[in-house]
């Protein structure tokens, strides 16, 4: 289907709020897709940047996008022809307070874990954002209260970059520093063979003078983290080296202590041996002088 006029009010650039509630209560229909892109009113409303006095105060779409879910909640799991989300759409701008009021709708949550037909889950859209960094560290923040391990070090079938790999390449120092708090595996390598010290050396190289403080900031930090993951590795190496040296020591001693038992058993057998060769008798078998073996006297 084509674009309604409530897809034309959701994209306006000025005074969309009031123009979406009048359609909304003229009877507008908020659940049709859009052409071939099977976008929603909400997918429009999350990438438009207007210059709404509402919106602008806010920073958010976050009133636009009230309006449309009270008037039908289905609107925030439905997915476009890609498999994006309209979770995914608020995450292209940074929208954190449309993002976080949208992963209070059931089944958005889950949303975080599945990419697109692209390859591309909601916290990569996010990592690659050009958004201001303080954005999306606030943004950041509420997908990971929601987000794996698995999330955090997702690669994306276009390049096999991970959410770190995207921050470092847009600069962002702030969300650089959540992702490792939250498990970002520094040695993952892209589609190049890149991990992301690799990647934050040549982005300092090329940054321009304007993000040049963020690029050095960020490189220090993933050269810290670095770090600390040989100290680690060298730690655990000598761990191991301990325990072995004292699990062979351990198993000489067992072999030593075996070695004395069964040499002490061989001395009882021969010992044995010995009590039997000397008349053939046992302690029981002994004749009393003046008895016989009946125990009478003769």
């Amino acid at each position: 289907q084509s674009c309604t006029p409530l897809f034309l009010a959701c994209g306006a650039k000025k005074n969309r709020v009031e123009m979406v509630k009048t359609f909304l209560n003229a009877g507008a229909k908020p659940n049709v897709l859009s052409g071939s892109a099977g976008n929603t009113v909400l997918h429009y409303a999350l990438v438009s940047t207007p210059y709404d006095s509402v919106e602008a105060e806010n920073s958010s779409a976050l009133s636009v996008v009230k309006l449309l879910l009270k008037e039908d909640n289905s609107l925030a799991t439905i997915k476009n022809v890609n498999g994006d989300s309209s979770l995914a759409f608020a995450c292209v701008l940074a929208d954190h307070k449309a993002v976080n009021y949208l992963l209070n709708f059931a089944g958005v949550p889950n949303l975080i874990h599945q990419p697109n037909q692209s390859g591309v889950t909601p916290l990569v859209v996010l990592a690659a954002s050009e958004a201001p960094d303080s954005l999306k560290y606030q943004c950041m923040l509420h997908l990971l209260k929601h987000a794996t391990k698995e999330d955090v070090n997702f690669q994306s079938s276009q390049n096999g970059n991970t959410p770190l790999h995207a921050v470092i390449e847009t600069h962002s120092s702030m969300c650089s520093m959540l992702l490792l708090s939250a498990g970002a595996d520094i040695c993952l390598k892209n589609r190049d063979g890149k991990h992301a010290l690799d990647l934050a050396s040549e982005t300092l190289k090329v940054a321009p003078a304007k993000s040049r403080e963020h690029a050095l900031k960020l490189l220090r930090m993933i050269e810290s983290a670095w770090s600390s993951l040989e100290e680690a590795s060298d730690a655990l190496a000598m761990e191991l080296c301990s325990a072995d040296s004292t699990s062979q020591s351990a198993t000489e001693g067992e072999k030593e202590e075996k070695e004395e038992e069964e040499e002490g058993e061989k001395e009882t057998d021969l010992g044995a041996t010995a009590t039997e060769q000397r008349g053939g008798q046992g302690l029981g078998d002994t004749v009393v002088p003046g008895h016989g073996a009946g125990g009478g006297e003769k």
